[in-house]
């Protein structure tokens, strides 16, 4: 075992500083989720309305006996 001082861990400040975002890719962003949320929502209503031809995959079902 030694015997001695542990370094202790030094102090950075209060708080951590990160650089401000790019107004343009934080607008960006925003747009491509709206375009995925909007997607989803017409996916899930042309569902509801019978116009999804192809079912979505499902795991084949197994007979236990």
């Amino acid at each position: 075992m030694r015997k001695g001082k542990r370094k202790q861990p030094q102090d950075y400040g209060q708080f951590e500083s990160f650089e401000e975002t790019p107004l343009l890719v934080a607008v960006v962003t925003y747009i491509g989720y709206a375009i995925l949320i909007v997607f989803g929502h017409l996916r899930d209503t042309l569902r509801n309305w019978g116009f999804e031809k192809v079912p979505p995959a499902a795991e084949p079902v197994s007979e236990v006996q």
